[in-house]
């Protein structure tokens, strides 16, 4: 699915992005980044999205979901050790081949971006559907529209129809 190379294409971006800030001693503006990542991209959007999958019996969002969680957690780990530790704790009991036998996160190694998961066509597919999203949430609530009503909507999709389509559903 889109939303599953989007989410892997965005965590590698973000991880990288992290390596360079921490390299240049730039804390807080790493620590913003991960912030960003994920509450904005992986709760907000990836994780909403993966719902509607998982709602279908489709399990497939599974091992994105806890690929990104883990890779998120051991990036995390310099700025929340404490915190870390807990949730790879308690990821490795859940998963037990996910942290690869290592039992603690402040041993594991430091996340390095696998730039082969790098999808331009999934971030600007996903670009679209999350714009068109927050267009309709806007529209809805500048109209005071009910969220269990339903509306119809117009689409302009030039260029963007497939992406659109694929994620009807969710959208």
């Amino acid at each position: 699915h889109r939303e599953d190379r989007w989410i892997m294409s965005r965590l590698q971006r973000v991880t990288s992005t992290v390596a360079r800030l921490l390299e240049d001693f730039q804390l807080g503006q790493a620590e913003q980044v991960l912030r960003d990542f994920i509450w904005d991209e992986f709760f907000d959007w990836y994780l909403e999205l993966a719902k509607v999958r998982l709602r279908a019996r489709d399990d497939r969002p599974v091992p994105y979901l806890t690929a990104v969680l883990e890779q998120s957690v051991r990036l995390l780990h310099p700025f929340m050790p404490f915190v870390t530790e807990e949730i790879w704790q308690n990821l490795t009991v859940r998963f037990p081949g996910l942290s690869g036998g290592v039992e603690s996160v402040m041993v594991a190694a430091y996340p390095r971006p696998d730039e082969s998961l790098i999808d331009d066509d999934a971030e600007d597919g996903m670009r679209v559907v999350v714009d068109l999203i927050r267009a309709v949430r806007n529209a809805r609530a500048e109209l005071k529209i009910e969220p269990n009503r339903s509306i119809e909507v117009i689409v302009d999709a030039a260029g963007s129809f497939a992406a659109i389509e694929s994620e009807a559903e969710a959208i």
